[in-house]
C-alpha cells in the first residue's frame, strides 16, 4: 500500500487511522505516530480513544505500554476492531504469537475485508510456522491490495519455507518490484536463488542487499 510523503490534509478519524496503519507497515514510525495522534485529536474518548492510544506507542515500539491500553478499550468494548487489531500487533512485535493470533482472529470478525488485519494474521501464521495457512492469508491480503510489498513478501516467505522455490521466486520479484530498497527482501531472494542452483545470480542479489544494509540474520 502507498503511502504520501508526508501526512497532511483535513480526515476523518477513520481516515488518519488508515494512513497510520499504512505508515506503520511501511516502517515509517513518526509518521505513522502523527497520524495516530490526529485522530486522537478528532476523538479521545472511550475504547476507540485507548485504542488509538495503545496503537501510538506501538507505533514507537513501546508495546508493553501499549497493551493496558488496548485491554481496557476492549473491556470497555470487546467489538472494537482496532483495539484488537492493536492487540495482536503488539503481541506479534513482542513474539508472543500463540496470544497474537486469536487477537487478528476477531479483529477479522469484526471488520472481515481490512487489508492490515489480514497482514497481521498471516504474519503471524508465518511466525508460528504454519505455512500453508500464512499462504492462504497472505493471498486474501493480496486480493484487497495486489500492488502491497510486505505481503508479496510474506507470500514468498511462506513459499520458500514450504520449498517451492519457483513460486517463491515469483513473488520475491514482485515484492522488490514494489521496494527495491528492501534488504531483507534481496537476501531471501538469493537464498531463494541458490536453492534453485543459479549461484551467479544469488551472488549479485546478495551483494545489493549487502549494500543496503542487510548481511543476513544476526547468529542465534
Amino acid at each position: 500500500m502507498s503511502t504520501p510523503e508526508k501526512p497532511k490534509g483535513n480526515k476523518t478519524r477513520e481516515q488518519w487511522i488508515a494512513e497510520g496503519k499504512a505508515y506503520w507497515y511501511a516502517r515509517r514510525d513518526m509518521q505513522a505516530m502523527f497520524c495516530f495522534e490526529q485522530a486522537l485529536r478528532i476523538d479521545q474518548t472511550g475504547a476507540f480513544g485507548l485504542a488509538v492510544r495503545g496503537l501510538a506507542l506501538h507505533s514507537i515500539q513501546r508495546d508493553q505500554e501499549a497493551l493496558p491500553n488496548f485491554e481496557e478499550a476492549l473491556q470497555l468494548d470487546p467489538n472494537e476492531a482496532l483495539a484488537w487489531f492493536g492487540k495482536g500487533n503488539s503481541l506479534w512485535t513482542l513474539e508472543r504469537y500463540e496470544e497474537a493470533l486469536p487477537a487478528f482472529q476477531q479483529a477479522l470478525r469484526l471488520v472481515p475485508n481490512d487489508y492490515h488485519t489480514w497482514y497481521g494474521w498471516s504474519n503471524t501464521l508465518l511466525g508460528l510456522k504454519r505455512f500453508e495457512e500464512a499462504l492462504a492469508g497472505f493471498k486474501q491480503a493480496l486480493q484487497l491490495d495486489p500492488k502491497d510489498g510486505p505481503a508479496w513478501h510474506g507470500k514468498a516467505s511462506a513459499l520458500l519455507n514450504m520449498r517451492r522455490f519457483e513460486e517463491a521466486l515469483v513473488a520475491y520479484k514482485q515484492s522488490l518490484q514494489m521496494d527495491a530498497s528492501n534488504g531483507i527482501g534481496w537476501y531471501n531472494y538469493a537464498t531463494t536463488l541458490e536453492m534453485l542452483g543459479r549461484a551467479d545470480e544469488a551472488r549479485k542479489a546478495r551483494e545489493t542487499a549487502r549494500t543496503l544494509g542487510y548481511s543476513g540474520p544476526a547468529p542465534s
